[in-house]
């Protein structure tokens, strides 16, 4: 079984950001030379997340109003 690892760092602007990978996974994949099988893709930090969301555009603002309004009631 072939594997490949390649860990990517990213730091944002604004405390709450989303970033698209996509063309940096495919480019990883590229690098790989690997085929088929499954590509792992893992925040290996608490505060970040990584969302798969087929690029459906208005996902990344209501998510970002959502958890503006979750942070309001917290405080």
């Amino acid at each position: 079984m072939k594997s490949f690892r390649k860990e990517l760092w990213f730091n944002t602007k604004k405390r709450r950001e989303f970033i698209n990978i996509t063309r940096l996974l495919e480019q990883c994949v590229r690098e790989s030379g690997i085929q088929e099988g499954l590509l792992l893709c893992n925040a290996m930090h608490i505060t970040a997340s990584v969302f798969i969301n087929d690029g459906q555009l208005p996902l990344p603002s209501l998510m970002l109003r959502t958890g503006r309004g979750l942070r309001k009631q917290d405080s």
